[in-house]
């Protein structure tokens, strides 16, 4: 029995699951199939939480889910910045997040008001 390969070398620049399917059938009728997911990531991932809408004079609590797809823990700051909304806390926020883990915590999480003023 043969066996055959690939490789890819560059799926970098897309978050997503890739399914790989392939089938295979010989001269002599034998059939074979087999199928693999990729999934494809960047290090570190930040996902913000958010209410669909606002309206003015609202007060609200805005977060960031961030997760660390790495072997080591990660040290880092996470920030909000944004036009119209006042910030009830400071804008930076330093986190540490476990290999492999996922944190949102009060220091990923921002308390806010809209502005009233309009702009129309």
């Amino acid at each position: 029995m043969k066996r055959k390969s690939f490789g890819f070398s560059h799926l970098t620049g897309y978050l997503t699951t890739w399914r790989m399917d392939a089938r295979a059938a010989t001269l002599e009728t034998q059939v074979g199939q087999a199928m693999q997911d990729i999934v494809t990531s960047k290090p570190l991932l930040v996902r913000p939480q958010t209410p669909r809408f606002f309206v003015a004079g609202d007060e609200a609590r805005l977060g960031a889910l961030v997760q660390n797809n790495t072997d080591q823990a990660v040290s880092t700051t996470v920030s909000l910045s944004a036009e119209g909304l006042t910030l009830r806390q400071a804008a930076e926020q330093n986190i540490k997040i476990s290999p492999m883990d996922e944190l949102m915590s009060p220091g990923t999480r921002w308390s806010i008001r809209t502005q009233c003023e309009s702009t129309w």
